[in-house]
């Protein structure tokens, strides 16, 4: 592999996606585990990776895999007691093909690895006086795929040995840092703290060590009556949570909402002190989406995503949970945005890994639009896109369709890039790394792009190709504007409230922000061709009314004043306020503020509102279009269910078309202004054109679906020309499914 040239990796991160020379990069990357393959097989696999257009190579550095041992002093990174431990020479190799790479050592990092990459001396299953992590009736929290039990994070001594271990892959990693070496980015942890980015917020926190620790930390919070019993579900005080709660339970549960964030938080950023590299550090948030669901053998632990609790039907409030917990724009100086795609088969509305069905219904698609609203809830990359996880995730995994149509997804929803996990099907370690996946199939993933001795098959041509037209385009797509119809804003104190409440005064509806509320008028009115995206108002200074014209968000009788001269600023600078519920009247200590509403006053036609509270304001998308139709908001592309499309605009009239055909039982034509695209009935399908003024200058289509064996026939019209394609084609292919070209202005 080895070309003799010299690299060099001058890259920065802003704005949520790589730049070089002040010019976006789109990331085309691929997930390498090292760990468990032959160190022999390092440099050929790596070559494939670069073969398939792949700018980055991604990697976990799981600390049972170099420290399995506590006698051993020091983690081993050279290999000298197992080949496959030697990081240097692995990043070398990711440095002589001329790749960058993305480092992720945790502590905890997941890859379905016992204990989550933690050694087994640092887990209380092993080493009893390690104080666990708690849930809310004081049952140790467990990792799902070995039924271990995860450490407190501030319980000693298992915070400074955490600290330790970062601080060795600190002395690893430093001599590759960019722009010398290929390291240009970390991420630590994995979907934050544990996997509990989209968690109910009582399935963690109720340790008396992070307690303690958050006490020191803010000695204003309520965090010492909750060491005394009194935290928000607590098996020795509240047991009704789907009452409604008064004032001192408002302030509880909003502090205990906090607090969940804020072990997140801190852990990113103690454990960025330790490693002290000076990169960009991004995060991967799990989707806005129910626990997501995995084939996982012999599971059945309580475990974090566990919802059989007394708190079974507030399982809806998932969304709620989700924006509770991950006020991102609060971590804007710890961590830069990313996410993960694990929210089911979106060609086929499948949300669990047991459903095997073609013909599924998709009409509403919801999995597509949870995908939509992670992507569009802040700028940056997918972090994990499934690749080949056909055993353990769905069988369909395994046809090229489906990773294709969801990565384009993600890449229509604001992805700045994306990462195929995984490139390699591994086959090479012990038990005592991962006891519970060779249990389902001897290889992991199942069906990646390469096999466990380097054969190519299908899914690696289908990635090849889609780099191919991504090395070309995939830029410009960063540096245009994504179209959105209107924004959603959303509150943390509210899905605090809502986390927890299933049941409401009729005279004082909710502050739901999740479901019932904005998540789901966000999936009825996708379903008839509106864009959205979302912002957080906690931690904003501004709204800009030329990025975000349309804001939507619940109001509700109490509101910070900060957040309402935030609105009240946006209402002013000439933005439009849309919201359901009741103007906020007070601040959360009773004390009057009318910010919001004086602004109202002054800008009557500036402020819309749309429903008493989004509890249940529309059952059909029809409604729904009639709803915003009736304030005038209006989808720039209008579609019937079963296709969508997203748009991204150029400075001038060039535009990216992403558009997506699910329902195959009719025809599609789904008109943007600048094209006509027609898919016919029969086939699923999926794409992605770039129009010039009225002239097709680029296409991306994959009409073939493996999982049915059907291939789509798409027709696309401009002002000059119309074409047909048939099945798989790409401009930037040397074969192409181009059927022959009919200009509109030929004699």
């Amino acid at each position: 592999m080895k070309s003799g040239r010299q690299h060099r990796w001058d890259v920065t991160y802003q704005s949520g996606s790589f730049h070089r020379n002040n010019t976006p990069i789109f990331l085309r990357a691929a997930e390498y585990q090292y760990y468990r393959d032959r160190a022999e097989n390092w440099e050929a696999r790596i070559a494939q990776i670069r073969e398939a257009r792949v700018n980055a190579i991604t990697f976990y550095i799981p600390w049972r895999h170099h420290q399995p041992d506590r006698s051993m002093e020091e983690p081993d990174f050279t290999g000298r007691s197992r080949e496959n431990r030697d990081v240097p020479r692995f990043v070398r190799l990711i440095a002589e093909a001329g790749l960058m790479a993305i480092a992720k050592p945790g502590p905890f990092v997941h890859s379905e690895l016992n204990i989550g990459g933690l050694p087994d001396w640092t887990s209380p299953s092993a080493a009893p006086a390690v104080e666990p992590m708690r849930r809310w009736d004081g049952s140790p929290l467990t990792w799902e795929y070995d039924r271990s039990i995860l450490p407190a994070p501030y319980a000693e001594p298992f915070l400074s040995e955490s600290l330790k271990w970062l601080g060795a892959v600190s002395r690893i990693l430093e001599p590759f840092r960019a722009p010398a070496g290929p390291l240009v980015a970390i991420q630590i942890n994995d979907e934050t703290l544990y996997c509990a980015s989209n968690s109910p917020p009582w399935m963690m926190g109720y340790e008396k060590s992070t307690l303690e620790h958050y006490m020191r930390e803010d000695p204003d919070t309520p965090a010492r009556r909750w060491l005394d019993g009194d935290a928000p579900a607590s098996s020795l005080s509240w047991s009704a949570p789907t009452d409604a709660p008064n004032r001192r339970e408002w302030d509880n549960r909003i502090a205990w909402a906090r607090y969940q964030t804020w072990i997140r938080s801190d852990t990113y950023r103690i454990y960025r002190e330790a490693l002290k590299l000076d990169l960009p550090y991004l995060s991967n948030y799990a989707g806005m989406t129910p626990p997501i669901e995995e084939n996982v053998p012999h599971r059945d632990a309580l475990t974090l995503h566990e919802t059989r609790s007394p708190f079974t039907a507030l399982s809806s409030r998932y969304a709620d949970w989700w924006i509770a917990h991950n006020p991102i724009e609060l971590d804007r100086d710890l961590c830069h945005y990313g996410f993960i795609s694990w929210l089911g088969v979106t060609p086929y509305n499948i949300a669990d890994p047991r459903t095997v069905d073609p013909d599924h219904p998709v009409v509403p698609n919801s999995v597509f639009s949870r995908y939509i609203n992670t992507a569009t809830r802040g700028r940056g990359i997918n972090m994990e896109e499934n690749w080949g996880f056909a055993s353990l995730y769905h069988p369909y995994s395994r046809h090229a369709f489906i990773p294709i149509f969801q990565t384009l997804v993600s890449i229509a929803g604001g992805a700045t890039g994306y990462v195929a996990f995984c490139a390699v099907s591994h086959g090479y370690w012990e038990e005592s790394l991962d006891r519970t996946t060779k249990l389902q199939h001897p290889h992991f993933p199942s069906a990646a792009p390469i096999g466990p001795d380097g054969e190519e098959r299908p899914l690696y041509g289908a990635m090849r190709e889609l780099n191919r037209w991504l090395a070309v385009h995939g830029d410009d797509l960063v540096r245009f504007r994504r179209h959105e119809d209107m924004c959603f804003a959303v509150y943390q104190p509210y899905s605090a409230l809502a986390s927890w409440c299933e049941r409401w005064p009729a005279d004082d509806p909710p502050p739901f922000q999740g479901h019932p509320g904005l998540e789901t008028l966000s999936n009825s009115a996708q379903e008839v061709g509106y864009v959205p995206s979302w912002i957080g108002l906690d931690g904003r200074e501004t709204i800009d009314p030329r990025e975000h014209p349309r804001v939507v968000l619940v109001l509700w009788r109490a509101m910070e004043e900060r957040v309402q001269h935030l609105l009240a600023s946006y209402i002013e600078a000439g933005g439009m306020l849309y919201y359901a519920g009741r103007m906020p009247e007070e601040e959360w200590d009773g004390s009057g503020c009318t910010v919001l509403r004086d602004a109202w006053a002054r800008h009557p036609d500036r402020v819309v509102a749309l429903a008493p509270a989004l509890t249940d304001p529309v059952t059909t998308p029809e409604e729904t279009e009639a709803l915003l139709h009736g304030v005038g908001v209006r989808a720039r592309v209008p579609l019937e269910p079963g296709a969508r499309v997203l748009l991204y605009e150029g400075e001038t009239r060039e535009e990216f078309i992403f558009f997506f055909a699910y329902d195959r039982s009719r025809d599609h034509t789904m008109r943007t202004g600048a094209a006509t695209i027609t898919v016919a009935a029969g086939a699923k399908c999926c794409g992605v054109l770039r129009v010039s003024g009225s002239r097709l200058v680029a296409w991306y289509i994959k009409g073939v679906n493996e999982v049915e064996d059907t291939r789509a026939l798409v027709t696309v019209t401009t002002e000059e020309e119309s074409r047909e394609f048939s099945g798989d084609t790409s401009s930037a292919s040397e074969s192409s499914g181009l059927r022959p070209v009919t200009s509109l202005h030929a004699e």
